[in-house]
């Protein structure tokens, strides 16, 4: 791989990241969940209708990374304050998808896209970035942590019909 490309996605770009969306999360929880639960989220939350919703809202921004001209992840960054154990939160954003394609993990892409998250929130102005991470991804909790996320909470977060209990976790920012 000879370069990682981030770049903004508009409002023209839904169709390429509606397909990676719904890849990337079927590759890394297909296997906590049935096929019944998978098809009902993707179709609830990876639609070409839902996507192009969020690329016309003024508070959520998608990251693409680009490996050799190819689509290989992305991130959607939220202004929205969701949850109510946010509120507390100095100037909060979220973090609220980082996803790779699953032959791309390993090779940058995360970092890429977590480093173009955190300039993001920097030149926002935002001083705590948040996310939530299903407690049985350990992988995920491993790279969060390698960038100072912190654990501070659950949220039950419901894939179909099942609620599952997944991490709330918090970085501090700092605009030095």
């Amino acid at each position: 791989m000879n370069s990682i490309i981030i770049r903004k996605a508009g409002t023209e770009d839904v169709q390429q990241p509606a397909a990676l969306s719904a890849t990337t999360f079927y590759e890394a929880f297909a296997k906590d969940n049935t096929p019944e639960n998978m098809q009902k989220h993707l179709q609830e939350y990876y639609s070409i209708e839902k996507l192009s919703d969020e690329l016309h809202d003024g508070l959520v921004t998608f990251l693409l990374a680009y490996a050799d001209d190819e689509l290989a992840g992305y991130v959607k960054i939220s202004e929205h304050v969701s949850r109510d154990e946010n509120h507390h939160l100095e100037e909060p954003i979220e973090l609220e998808r980082i996803y790779a394609l699953q032959k791309m993990i390993g090779k940058g892409i995360g970092s890429a896209l977590m480093q173009a998250t955190i300039a993001f929130a920097t030149v926002k102005q935002k001083k705590t970035l948040w996310l939530v991470v299903f407690q049985q991804n350990s992988v995920a909790i491993a790279f969060y942590k390698k960038w100072g996320f912190e654990i501070y909470g659950e949220h039950v977060f419901v894939a179909g019909d099942d609620p599952q209990t997944d991490w709330v976790m918090k970085k501090s920012l700092s605009f030095e």
